[in-house]
């Protein structure tokens, strides 16, 4: 009864008005009586019949008609009634927002629509504050304050067109602006899409950057209308990670930011591709951030690889290529064959030292031929880019100290041999922590000792290259320290070590003519481990001095002296 109470007042509110509209000819009098008889149907069989889809298209008929607007927004107001009933929230929403803005001076009616539309975007701010506050920030009132401060932000820029210096109050308000502008997020994002395609050429490229700080892509059409972007590897990761329903015009301009953004459309191979082709005809500067965009992609990275050796690509390009692999922000997912691959006949000597040390760092246990070809680079004055085997030994050096799991590297007595040969080139090239690795596993362990002692005078040959015994002892000496570690570790592993490194050295001993047990002993002065329990070293010394000759019995004394005995 209440509904039907409501719909009486309304209708007889509206008699006088449809009284006035209906004197005249009889074509008016046939559509206001149309859109009335649609809206009193309707009522009927909603509030009578029950039938809420009947009532539903009588409503939105009534809409439709030719009729008074009091009662066309009734009309609407009770679709988006029926609908909010059925669940058609979206629907509702739409009817209920049509009623303030297509009937705003039906005041009373505006103002029940309003009531339904705070229902029903209403949020329990406990539990989805996330979802009120992007509503409010797409709502009228932040949008109408976002586009405020772009328009404040182009008139900065505007009168900074002329290429005069800016004052510095003007620079400020301009800094200002931007920084108001990224704290809106994605709230600024319509405003600053539409400025990307504007006429203030200033504007759309500070537009172009804000949306990019966003996390959004710019509008195509923008990105082809200008082309300081190109030079942002930022705007270049975004095009290839996003997934744009927008086409680009044909034909292409012939302008070279227009075949990258075409690339960067097509994806990472594409990109890479677009590098090798036509990274020759533009500054180096303005085509590295493409390359360093696909990285991370293995297919684009496989690509760019095999492009440096291919005889086509421009030294200019290759470098470019090298460059972006030996940036700091180069992907670890680059494995050590491409490290290698990377540092074969490469143009910048600085290629092959940063492809050895990341290399070595990625090296695991099947990675034995990259691992012999390392190897072969320290032993090879040849294979040095600047003929300074130094670097690439301390690069090696580096890779191993940063290396998870030494130990595990396909160790052969003949790969620890040649590294223990190339370390004197670099005297701060120190592999203490992966050697104390490799002396807390066993089989590396026994591996280890049996290589230092199987041809000691290569050993002392190698490390007297740095000064006389004394200082050739304390180089080999400071990459055998193993006492890192809780106390109970160093004191239980430095035992084996030291226990294992006596029996080595006892069972080759009888092997050495005078020369090489000389060169043992100062293998022995460097590799053992003094933090830890050293009476096997010094019994075995004692025995063997027995019958040693006048001057190793002199180095025997000189090392029972340090070790104790």
């Amino acid at each position: 009864m209440k509904n039907a109470h409501r719909f009486l007042s309304i209708l007889f509110a509206t008699v006088p008005l449809l009284a006035q509209e209906t004197a005249g000819p009889s074509g008016p009098k046939a559509r206001v009586g149309a859109a009335e008889q649609m809206f009193r149907d309707a009522w009927w069989a909603e509030s009578g019949a029950n039938d809420v889809e009947a009532a539903l298209r009588g409503y939105l008929a009534a809409v439709a008609a030719d009729g008074p607007a009091p009662v066309k927004a009734r009309a609407l107001l009770f679709a988006g009634r029926l609908q909010q009933r059925q669940g058609q929230a979206a629907a509702a929403l739409a009817s209920f927002r049509r009623v303030l803005t297509e009937f705003a001076t039906e005041t009373a009616t505006v103002n029940e629509a309003r009531g339904h539309l705070r229902e029903l975007t209403a949020v329990d701010l406990r539990q989805n504050y996330d979802e009120w506050y992007e509503r409010r920030l797409f709502s009228e009132e932040v949008q109408l304050t976002v586009l405020g401060k772009i328009e404040a932000l182009a008139g900065c820029l505007g009168m900074n067109s002329s290429g005069e210096q800016e004052p510095k109050e003007m620079r400020q308000q301009t800094m200002k602006l931007m920084a108001e502008l990224r704290a809106f997020g994605k709230g600024a994002v319509p405003a600053l899409r539409k400025a990307a395609v504007g006429s203030h050429q200033v504007l759309a490229n500070v537009a172009i950057d804000l949306l990019v700080e966003c996390g959004e892509v710019p509008p195509l059409a923008a990105l082809l209308q200008h082309e300081d972007w190109a030079c942002d590897g930022e705007v270049v990761r975004q095009l290839l990670l996003a997934k744009s329903k927008e086409q680009l015009p044909e034909p292409l301009p012939d302008r070279l930011h227009a075949h990258g953004l075409a690339a960067a459309m097509r994806g990472p191979i594409a990109v890479a591709e677009f590098v090798l082709q036509r990274g020759a005809r533009v500054d180096g500067e303005a085509i590295l951030p493409w390359a360093t965009a696909v990285l991370h992609n293995p297919e684009a990275r496989q690509r760019l690889l095999a492009g440096l050796h291919e005889p086509t690509t421009s030294l200019h390009v290759r470098h470019v290529i090298e460059t972006a692999f030996t940036q700091e922000e180069a992907p670890r997912e680059v494995s050590a064959v491409e490290w290698m691959a990377l540092g074969k006949d490469s143009v910048r000597a600085e290629t092959r030292t940063v492809a050895v040390a990341r290399a070595t760092a990625q090296l695991g246990a099947e990675g034995a031929e990259v691992l012999d070809q390392l190897l072969g680079w320290l032993l090879d004055r040849e294979a040095h880019p600047s003929g300074h085997d130094a670097t690439l030994v301390n690069a090696f050096a580096e890779g191993l100290r940063r290396n998870r799991q030494p130990e595990m590297l396909p160790w052969s007595p003949a790969r620890l041999r040649a590294v223990f040969v190339a370390l004197p080139a670099h005297p701060e090239a120190q592999i203490d922590d992966a050697v104390m690795q490799l002396t807390r596993r066993e089989t590396t362990r026994t591996m280890l000792v049996h290589t230092l002692f199987a041809d000691p005078m290569a050993f002392a040959a190698a490390f007297r290259l740095t000064g006389d015994d004394n200082a050739a002892a304390d180089n080999l000496g400071r990459n055998f320290l193993g006492a890192a570690g809780a106390e109970a570790d160093v004191q239980m592993h430095g035992r084996r070590w030291n226990a294992v490194v006596a029996e080595a050295f006892t069972a080759a001993w009888p092997k050495y003519d005078e020369a090489a047990r000389l060169a043992a002993l100062l293998v022995l002065r460097g590799v053992v481990c003094h933090a830890a329990e050293k009476r096997p070293i010094a019994k075995a010394l004692t025995d063997l001095r027995v019958a040693a000759t006048v001057p190793v019995q002199a180095a025997i004394d000189a090392l029972l002296a340090v070790v104790g005995g």
